[in-house]
């Protein structure tokens, strides 16, 4: 959550979900009220100037993908990683001590892209981090015969998105992402989503909401109420 000035406006930005179930969900009920009570009142008063501009660009694209044309596969729910959803992943379960590297996960392009770097979006929904890969290969394609390895990223465990760069400018077609290695005994690899970094031309914009399907946490002690619902909608922000 932050609050800036953007032109002669004064926003609050909240990632949380103020707007669901809200009879159900006591606290966040009750944080909607303090914000709504805040915003309302003399305290607000928010110290650093944001020019819409930089506001938009720190707003990272989620339907990139979408509007690339991407497709994926190779992995269990691949076509997750590309939705722009962190709630919904790719999942490659393994038993015991199967060996990486893991099958690769694919991605095609409706043509051939300009991109500079990913951002990879860990999975969302596991208090142990499982799935979480440490090391991957990162290769690109023209035409998805012949791989070129464009990086190989060594990332920490987290929830928070992690961005990738390539240090050169990529034209691929095909990119191809391979999990090399994970943490401790963690066998498992998963991934919400990745996005390429577009250094192109403009991409259109899209009207509309976004969809958010709902997902519930493997430890059922820190989900809310309302959690096994169908999915819920949240505006695009935009300054």
């Amino acid at each position: 959550m932050f609050e800036a000035r953007v032109g002669r406006g004064r926003l609050v930005v909240a990632t949380f979900d103020l707007e669901n179930r809200l009879a159900e969900r006591p606290a966040a009920r009750q944080l909607r009220r303090s914000l709504l009570d805040y915003m309302s009142g003399p305290r607000f008063q928010p110290a650093v100037d944001v020019a819409p501009a930089a506001l938009r660009a720190s707003l990272f694209d989620t339907r990139v993908m979408k509007k690339l044309g991407a497709t994926a596969s190779g992995w269990p729910d691949a076509a997750a990683t590309i939705d722009g959803d962190p709630n919904t992943y790719g999942l490659v379960a393994v038993k015991d001590d199967t060996p990486r590297p893991q099958p690769p996960l694919t991605i095609a392009f409706a043509a051939a892209v300009p991109f500079d770097g990913l951002v990879l979006m860990p999975r969302q929904n596991h208090r142990d981090h499982e799935g979480d890969v440490r090391e991957w290969k990162v290769e690109a394609s023209v035409e998805g015969a012949t791989w070129r390895e464009v990086a190989r990223p060594v990332l920490v465990s987290t929830f928070d998105p992690q961005t990738v760069r390539f240090g050169q400018a990529v034209t691929a077609r095909y990119l191809r992402l391979t999990p090399l290695s994970g943490f401790g005994r963690d066998r498992a690899s998963a991934l919400a989503d990745v996005a390429v970094l577009y250094t192109g031309p403009a991409l259109p914009e899209e009207a509309g909401e976004l969809e958010y399907r709902r997902s519930r946490s493997t430890s059922a002690d820190v989900d809310e109420a309302g959690m096994d619902d169908g999915p819920r909608r949240r505006r695009k922000p935009v300054p």
